[in-house]
């Protein structure tokens, strides 16, 4: 794992930019306001197989993948590991765990060499509570991944049942 901040690095600065940017959440708000709020952001650079984190550990804030994937997984009977969803490049991750202050109940393992921001939890926070609209693009997101896995338990029971 390399370990790198945007803020000493200028390439990774405006790559950084431009891809929070492009997220439906941030992209309202103005240039100026994310690097006075993600000043501190970390890159991180995983190979295949890392995790960028395991179940029962306490978020740190959320991660944004600018490059890679990640496939999340739950341990099920028998020490057995289920994958709940893959992501790719600009997803956000580990944000249901992180609004809803508790320890992840899943982990987080590279399906690729992956490259991740990891927005930290105050400042993250504080945008999404001081911005309706943040605020609102984060419950719209919630919803979705919501949808999401209800309708992949749903199809998984009809498969099981068949």
């Amino acid at each position: 794992m390399i370990l790198s901040s945007p803020s000493q690095d200028k390439m990774l600065k405006e790559s950084f930019h431009k891809l929070i940017a492009s997220d439906p959440i941030f992209r309202v708000c103005a240039r100026t306001e994310l690097e006075r709020t993600f000043k501190n952001v970390h890159c991180l650079e995983l190979a295949k197989d890392q995790t960028l984190f395991c179940k029962g550990d306490w978020p740190d804030g959320v991660f944004l993948l600018e490059s890679g994937g990640v496939k999340i997984v739950r341990d099920i009977e028998n020490g057995k590991d289920v994958i709940i969803r893959l992501l790719g490049k600009r997803a956000l991750v580990g944000m249901d765990e992180l609004i809803g202050e508790r320890h992840y109940a899943k982990s987080a393992i590279c399906v690729a060499p992956t490259r991740v921001y990891l927005l930290p939890r105050k400042p993250f926070m504080r945008l999404i509570y001081s911005n309706i609209t943040c605020f609102n693009g984060v419950i719209d997101q919630l919803t979705k991944d919501l949808v999401f896995t209800r309708t992949r338990i749903v199809s998984m029971s009809q498969k099981t049942t068949s």
